[in-house]
């Protein structure tokens, strides 16, 4: 995981919740939902990348 990665999905999350509209359910999910959804995507994202670096040292 690259030091970056963290603090840029905490940055996003933040965004999030202090956004001046409290719900829009567009897709039906509120934006703190919303917020949380793609923290784990971006969570799951970065596992993916570590998994793929960690087999391509194997690999080696």
């Amino acid at each position: 995981m690259k030091a970056s990665d963290k603090p840029a999905g905490e940055d996003l999350l933040k965004q999030f919740e202090s956004l001046p509209v409290k719900e829009t359910n567009e897709f039906g999910f509120s934006l703190k939902e919303s917020a949380m959804i793609l923290q784990v995507m971006v969570d799951h994202q970065r596992r993916l990348a570590d998994v793929e670096r960690s087999l391509k040292a194997i690999g080696r």
